[in-house]
Parts: C-alpha cells; sequence; structure tokens
C-alpha cells in the first residue's frame, strides 16, 4: 500500500510544471501555512500550491479493502477582484484550479491509482489574496493482512 505521504509528494512532483507555465513559486505540502498568523509569509510567496491529505472512507469488500484518500490542493494567489479581465480567467486562481485539474484530474499518480477530482471550492476570499481547494479522491485496494 502506498503511504499517504508519498502520496503528497507524487502530487507536488505532477503539478511541478506549473512553476514554469503559471509562475507559481511555491508548490509544497501543506504546513499550517493558511493559518492566520502564517499568511503574511504566504502572500510574497504567491502562486502556491499546498497539497494535504484530508482522510480516507475505506469501502469493505471483505478480505479485499479500498482506501479511498481525499486529497486538498489548496491553490493561492493575489486577489484579482478589482480587475475584471482578470476575473474573466486570464490569470489568478481560477485559471491556476483549472490548471491543476488539467494536470491531475484522470491522471494516474502511481500506476493504476488515478486522481479524481470530486469537488472545487473557494476557501478564503481577501483583498490581498484568493485561495480555492480541489479535492482529488485517490482509491487503492489492498488485502487484508498485508
Amino acid at each position: 500500500m502506498v503511504e499517504i505521504h508519498a502520496l503528497e509528494e507524487a502530487l507536488v512532483a505532477r503539478l511541478s510544471p506549473l512553476r514554469d507555465s503559471h509562475g507559481v513559486r511555491e508548490i509544497k505540502t501543506y504546513g499550517d501555512d493558511l493559518e492566520p498568523e502564517a499568511l503574511s509569509k504566504l502572500l510574497p510567496n504567491l502562486p502556491a500550491l499546498l497539497v494535504v491529505y484530508a482522510g480516507s472512507v475505506i469501502e469493505n469488500l471483505g478480505q479485499r479493502q479500498i482506501d479511498r484518500g481525499a486529497y486538498f490542493v489548496f491553490v493561492c494567489d493575489r486577489s484579482l477582484r478589482n480587475n475584471a479581465a482578470t476575473r474573466a480567467g486570464a490569470s489568478g486562481v481560477y485559471s491556476l484550479l483549472g490548471a491543476v485539474r488539467q494536470l491531475l484530474h484522470g491522471k494516474d499518480i502511481f500506476p493504476d491509482m488515478q486522481a479524481l477530482l470530486k469537488r472545487q471550492e473557494t476557501f478564503l476570499s481577501r483583498a490581498d489574496m484568493t485561495v480555492c481547494y480541489a479535492v482529488y479522491e485517490i482509491a487503492q485496494a489492498y488485502t487484508l493482512g498485508d
């Protein structure tokens, strides 16, 4: 069974092309970066992508089990609310959210383990930054006792 930290790191690696294509400055696993006291440290490093394990649901099929792990990708960028052209999708958090989808949705993170987009939402909207998150499910089968 692939460990949680390995899946987080694989998602980070899969997102790395966004450094060049979208100017993402920071792509890493989440480490309390969105806590109120930490936001001032994150602002100079925008745009940023933060990956974190959010929990699992286990599907019981007798001896065979399926772990359906949820992974959040927080997409953080400067707020563009005052600029209609950028809000329409030219740049900013919405464009980056779409780029994340193109790199992850339906793609193998490990052999036979696809990331499937389950939900996207706005997490934080401030005058200086906007944060959305996408929830990806990665299912892996295992046998009890392994």
